[in-house]
């Protein structure tokens, strides 16, 4: 009745095609030039995408990059910041970042926080299944190729967050002494155990779960909100971030909505054909700032 049809890309992304084939299922196949205005129409796009996210398999690709939404660090400072610590100072700000790969958007939120007109302290606490993963991003040691796979990338960004050393890109001291690494499952019963924060970072790592974990993640992920926090939360199924940051509480915000949400088709994947691609922002959609926001705040 279908097949999926996965394609491998050089950048290491999963490519997964949804086509119908076969019985009578083959009468909308797109290759049949009499139905393509009504394989094309936006109903249709999203019934597809509906399959692609309900049978493809799910891929551990990882989608960090340095820098990856310069859009989102400027809301960071410029608007969660102020929010959390209107005055500037004490206590201390606390960051989670759940997923964090080869580290990348770890040092990286310690880089923008140390740039940014905020002078108090902070710390990161960053977090990964893998242990190798873990062990590899506290080392601060990077080649090229990791550091500018992201068109987004600035000279400024380079120069407050590494040093070259011949080949390599070390993370500087002044930036890496605010992040600690430590390995944990976010689907285990015991992450209240890490405490609470100010900000939690949980950006495309629910996208690559099935529904069920994804919905069980996420749920975990929100214990780890002080009472006044932010949830900064990319790369998930539209249509549980909706219902969830509803039913926990939590407002969208809406600065620069339109310009992180280009920014995260960058690296998403092409939609309707891969799990993870976004769909096309409709600002007249009555839930659109929760569908398309990605920072949330608590409190």
């Amino acid at each position: 009745m279908f097949r999926l049809i996965e394609r491998r890309t050089k950048s290491g992304i999963l490519k997964v095609r949804f086509q119908f084939c076969g019985g009578p299922m083959k009468m909308l196949s797109e290759d049949l030039p009499v139905l393509k205005p009504i394989w094309n129409t936006d109903t249709m796009k999203h019934v597809r995408h509906w399959w692609v996210r309900r049978f493809s398999p799910r891929d551990r690709y990882t989608l960090t990059r340095f820098y990856r939404s310069p859009s989102q660090y400027d809301v960071l400072c410029r608007d969660v910041v102020p929010y959390l610590r209107p005055d500037g100072s004490e206590p201390p700000l606390t960051v989670a970042c759940l997923g964090c790969s080869n580290g990348a958007e770890a040092y990286s939120i310690a880089s923008v926080l140390k740039s940014s007109s905020y002078r108090g302290q902070f710390s990161v606490a960053a977090f990964d299944i893998d242990k190798e993963l873990v062990a590899r991003a506290a080392t601060g040691r990077y080649f090229s190729p990791e550091i500018f796979k992201n068109p987004f990338i600035t000279e400024t960004f380079l120069q407050s967050t590494f040093e070259r050393v011949d080949d390599r890109y070390l993370v500087r001291p002044e930036v890496k002494q605010h992040v600690r690494f430590a390995v944990q499952d976010i689907l285990s019963d015991d992450m209240q155990q890490l405490g609470r924060f100010d900000i939690v970072y949980a950006q495309n790592i629910l996208v690559n779960m099935p529904p069920a974990l994804a919905r069980r993640a996420f749920l975990n992920i929100c214990q780890l909100l002080d009472e006044r926090a932010a949830l900064f939360v990319d790369g998930v199924d539209l249509g549980l971030k909706v219902r969830w940051t509803r039913r926990c509480g939590l407002r969208p915000v809406t600065t620069n909505m339109e310009e992180i949400y280009r920014e995260a088709k960058e690296f998403l994947g092409e939609w309707p054909y891969w799990y993870s691609g976004l769909e096309p922002l409709a600002a007249t959609r009555r839930d659109a700032a929760w569908r398309y926001a990605t920072i949330f705040l608590k409190g």
